[in-house]
């Protein structure tokens, strides 16, 4: 009778441990989560929300490698664009809404996402590369934050600074 309580009290700490092992960063990548907020912070400490303070975005990340993200102001609507170029057309549209695609690959012990950029409504970022920085709260919340050097400005959307990203799993 002992023994058989104790071969069934080290199954069940056994299955314990497997459960409470920690997930490697990659896992806990995977899923779907929803954009919480966007915050750009430069070097003086000035902040600025690029899409207000309360974004809309998806961003989805598979088993396979694979991932999109999709960013939009929470009020879609643009001003009457006729007469305009393309060019003024794409300006205005990048400020509402910004959408990639592509692999995505981390490195763990550097504790960064890659986003290896295949397809963007931002042609300047396509066959990039764009490294986050990860930082998980729990499994349901991460922040992707992407640093720019001082004085770089990502041209298309105006974006310098310190971009922190928080976003929650969707369930």
């Amino acid at each position: 009778m002992r023994v058989g309580f104790l071969i069934v009290a080290a199954a069940a700490l056994l299955s314990f441990q497997v459960v409470a092992k920690e997930k490697a960063p990659g896992e806990l990548l995977i899923g779907a989560w929803i954009l919480e907020s966007w915050v750009i912070t430069d070097s003086t400490g000035e902040t600025r929300y690029p899409m207000t303070e309360k974004p809309q975005g998806r961003i989805i990340y598979t088993e396979g490698g694979q991932m999109s993200a999709q960013l939009m102001h929470p009020d879609p609507s643009l001003p009457n664009l006729a007469g305009l170029s393309d060019h003024e057309i794409m300006g205005r549209v990048q400020g509402k809404f910004i959408s990639y695609y592509g692999a995505w690959s981390v490195d763990e012990a550097a504790q960064t996402v890659t986003h290896h950029v295949a397809g963007s409504n931002i042609p300047s970022v396509i066959g990039t590369n764009q490294a986050r920085s990860l930082e998980f709260k729990g499994q349901d919340q991460l922040r992707l934050i992407a640093r720019l050097r001082e004085g770089v400005v990502d041209e298309d959307v105006g974006i310098t600074g310190t971009n922190v990203l928080v976003w929650r799993r969707i369930k």
